[in-house]
């Protein structure tokens, strides 16, 4: 049949992409590191770097506290919604800020930072926000406006599955926050870890928050310049692995950390919610409308910056918005195309890890070796990502004549997918979970098995889910700098629109660059929007 014939065509695609992009960031990672440090290199970080770690990990940890903080109420809020216009408005509002560009939050900061009057320049002052040596603490404040979603969504979701059933048991009895802390919260400590852990990770190898806020002693930072470094070594990738292998193993040990969890919320897939959602904690009208202003404030509030330098723009308007969109002319046609080939990637990715306990074995081991594959390097840090593909496309390019790596996007998409093809492939995962056991008997009494009802039966259950996952990883891709940065071919039409932006925002107030980051916005805000979709019930098309 047709439709198998394409699955399969789609499957085999799926795994390819995933074997020459987050695959050989792996190998070329385990190869290049094995044999040790470097001769010229030590093995045990100096102490600048130790100094830098530091700075790293309680710049991260306040960072996730401060998330954390910013979350609860949100996470109660939506926890308690039934399904509707209510939910959805909120859920936007709440992806929003995850999706948008790091450096646009640090960049709407730095222009309230550097105001000389008005009521944002006062209320600064009035904190004293621009004391000095306080910028690892801005730093901090403002990876938590970006990564305070993971856990307003992660423990939103455990309390509607796991912990919403113990703590309306606990408060037959109880108050209501001793309810939640002795019934509810123990059942959801595993996805809180996760939560905590995947923040945390991100925080720490932000590299384009810290600078525009004025922080470069930190890891991050300092692996980008260890990767331009790396370029001229025999083995680069061995050369940034054994450069910061402390954070790594930390990373490492967070990641392990965060399984427990992981494996409980691959779970919530083959769980269905109480339908008697709204009545625990607070989701009410006011409570809906609060959550909402605050989560409008912190997702818009780069935008409301924006606009307001439109309004005290120091040259024409016109004249700010004809050289953005000369730049955004230049490389936002290579992001886009680079995006969108991403997104495609990412959904054939998601379609060679759809399971089935039909399937040959070779399948299904194929299928769970990219599923793990791309988890790995989804909390590897940019810099290793984008090193690897960069030296290993380059080793087996001729720099004289056409080559994939000068002239064509793949390092840099292949980077995105390393990166970002967690999304589709974990949604997929999810959504795979949720195929109602009476469809596949029912395939099955008629003789669809394996591949064919991968194909006849759960796509056609989980393709919207698929879809809109994708189009969630093609919007994040546009906005990637600590890879692109390394892999955007010097032969292409255009580079990353990102990465210029980012570059412009580090010379200060300039007109064009807010339009710019204005723009830029617009990709979050489709993604935001889209990503509703993944919470609604699906039945086959």
């Amino acid at each position: 049949m047709k439709q198998v014939a394409a699955f399969q065509i789609a499957r085999v695609i799926g795994w390819v992409a995933i074997a020459t992009s987050a695959g050989v960031v792996l190998t070329a990672t385990f190869i290049e590191s094995i044999p040790g440090p470097l001769p010229d290199q030590s093995i045990w970080p100096t102490p600048r770097l130790w100094s830098y770690f530091r700075t790293t990990l309680w710049m991260a940890a306040l960072a996730t506290i401060i998330a954390f903080a910013i979350a609860t109420p949100l996470m109660i809020v939506l926890a308690n919604l039934r399904p509707g216009l209510k939910r959805r408005i909120l859920l936007i509002l709440i992806i929003l800020p995850l999706v948008t560009m790091p450096s646009i939050h640090a960049y709407a900061w730095l222009l309230l930072a550097t105001r000389k009057d008005g009521f944002a320049a006062a209320f600064l002052n009035a904190i004293g926000w621009n004391t000095p040596g306080a910028q690892p603490f801005q730093s901090a404040v403002v990876l938590a406006a970006w990564l305070w979603p993971i856990p307003a969504l992660v423990l939103s979701v455990a309390f509607r599955q796991m912990g919403r059933q113990g703590y309306l048991l606990a408060r037959l009895d109880a108050g209501g926050l001793t309810a939640f802390l002795r019934d509810a919260h123990p059942l959801m400590r595993a996805s809180l870890i996760a939560a905590a852990s995947a923040t945390f990770i991100l925080a720490c190898t932000d590299a384009t928050i810290p600078p525009l806020m004025g922080v470069t002693e930190v890891w991050s930072v300092e692996m980008l310049a260890a990767a331009a470094v790396a370029s001229s070594r025999v083995r680069p990738i061995g050369y940034l692995f054994w450069q910061s292998w402390p954070m790594l193993l930390l990373i490492a040990a967070l990641a392990l950390a965060a399984i427990p969890g992981i494996r409980r919320m691959t779970r919530w897939g083959e769980e269905l919610e109480s339908p008697d959602i709204g009545l625990s904690i607070g989701g009410g009208g006011g409570s809906w409308l609060l959550a909402c202003v605050l989560a409008v404030v912190i997702a818009l509030y780069p935008l409301m910056v924006f606009a307001t330098e439109f309004t005290g723009a120091r040259v024409d308007a016109a004249t700010a918005m004809q050289t953005a969109l000369k730049t955004f002319g230049k490389h936002g046609a290579a992001t886009f195309i680079v995006a969108i080939i991403t997104g495609l990637c990412a959904m054939a990715g998601g379609l060679s890890v759809i399971d089935d306990h039909d399937n040959h074995l070779v399948v299904r081991a194929l299928s769970k070796i990219a599923f793990v594959t791309v988890l790995i390097t989804a909390i590897l840090p940019p810099e290793i990502i984008g090193t690897a593909l960069a030296s290993t496309f380059a080793r087996i390019s001729d720099p004289a004549h056409w080559n994939i790596y000068d002239s064509t996007p793949w390092a840099w998409i292949a980077a995105m997918l390393s990166r970002f093809a967690v999304v589709t492939v974990v949604v997929t995962v999810l959504a795979n979970r949720r195929v109602p056991d009476s469809l596949l008997a029912q395939a099955q009494l008629e003789g669809a098995r394996g591949t064919a009802r991968s194909a006849l039966v759960r796509l056609p259950f989980i393709w919207r889910s698929i879809a809109v996952a994708a189009i969630l990883t093609a919007c994040i891709a546009t906005s990637e700098i600590g890879a692109s940065v390394l892999t955007q071919p010097v032969r292409f039409f255009g580079g990353s629109l990102a990465v210029q932006v980012d570059m412009q925002m580090h010379y200060g107030r300039q007109d064009e660059t807010t339009f710019l980051a204005a723009i830029m916005l617009v990709p979050a805000l489709l993604a935001a929007l889209s990503a509703p979709a993944l919470a609604r019930r699906r039945t086959p098309a």
